[in-house]
């Protein structure tokens, strides 16, 4: 059906769909890729939406450069059944500082798998729309994506203009590491910037968000830091990031969780990790009551290591 048929059950075209959801201060969109995500940049610029286009297989450079100059609201990238190239947009997308706070929409085909949808999610902390949406599904989730944008902290432009600073805002994108190559686990780095994005998503959708600190033996060796990681990828969900934050201490950001239902996960740990010394945990919500809450990043870090500093280990059993 062509984007000129589309039409909804009460009657209306999606020309008046764009005229009832549209408003004079449209904003700046950039899609990425082809297939499903064409129709969605065809609907917004029809809603008068600036909308900024790029292939795919552009170059990752690319990719993050046109971020700094167009600087969109929304991001949209095609998500298509098979094609690890999407899925790597989207982690490139989620820890390049720049799109710190900016929606990063996947767009679904109609074959596009669950497991896909874990993944991406897992990667990249994405929101997601469905290519076969009506007209008016997709300009009111993008409208609503549009005010919780700019309702957010605005951070120092980057201007088309200065080229110095473009480059230094590239090179500071790719000085954040995903992964620590001795454990595989996410770098520190990286944790601190997932955890600003997951605080603004569980924000904006009103959703829960658990940070976990583990402090686990004494003067464990590299192979020790080793073999611990490796359980800890094993234990935690895809979607949970990880993080070594010194010698024996380890920080987990858990979305989706309620501070007060980790209780099974932290059991699951200490008996897990029990090899390599008594292990000790603290949690903390963001905007939790109960005197577990923390309203910013740094905050839900701070409290769950003090909490982990001072928390007794748990009696033998009988």
């Amino acid at each position: 059906m062509s984007e000129a048929a589309d039409s909804t059950s009460n009657g209306r075209s999606s020309g008046d769909n764009v005229r009832l959801i549209s408003h004079p201060s449209s904003g700046r969109v950039l899609c990425v890729g082809g297939g499903d995500v064409t129709r969605v940049s065809t609907l917004l610029q029809h809603s008068q939406y600036q909308v900024s286009k790029l292939a795919a297989a552009a170059p990752d450079d690319r990719i993050t450069t046109l971020v700094a100059t167009f600087i969109p609201d929304i991001i949209f990238v095609n998500l298509p059944a098979e094609d690890d190239r999407s899925l790597a947009i989207l982690e490139l997308l989620a820890y390049d500082r720049r799109t710190n706070g900016i929606p990063i929409v996947a767009v679904l085909g109609a074959a596009t798998p669950e497991a896909r949808c874990i993944e991406a999610y897992g990667r990249s902390s994405c929101d997601f729309v469905r290519a076969d949406a009506t007209a008016t599904e997709i300009l009111a989730k993008t409208h609503l994506l549009l005010r919780l944008s700019r309702s957010r902290t605005p951070g120092p432009p980057v201007l088309a203009s200065a080229p110095s600073s473009e480059r230094a805002a590239n090179d500071d994108a790719k000085a954040i590491r995903l992964r620590d190559q001795d454990t595989g686990l996410c770098t520190k780095e990286y944790l601190y910037h997932r955890i600003s994005s997951e605080v603004t998503r569980a924000r904006r959708y009103e959703r829960s968000l658990s940070v976990l600190a583990i402090r686990c033996g004494a003067h464990n060796s590299q192979a020790a830091h080793r073999s611990i990681a490796g359980k800890l990828r094993g234990i935690l969900r895809r979607p949970d990031v990880v993080a070594n934050f010194g010698e024996n201490y380890w920080i987990a950001l858990l979305p989706e969780a309620e501070v007060s239902d980790i209780h099974n996960l932290m059991d699951r740990l200490r008996t897990e990790l029990s090899e390599f010394g008594v292990c000790a945990f603290g949690r903390a919500g963001l905007d939790h009551d109960g005197g577990m809450g923390a309203h910013t990043p740094e905050e839900l870090i701070h409290a769950a290591r003090e909490k982990c500093d001072i928390a007794e280990p748990p009696p033998p059993s009988a």
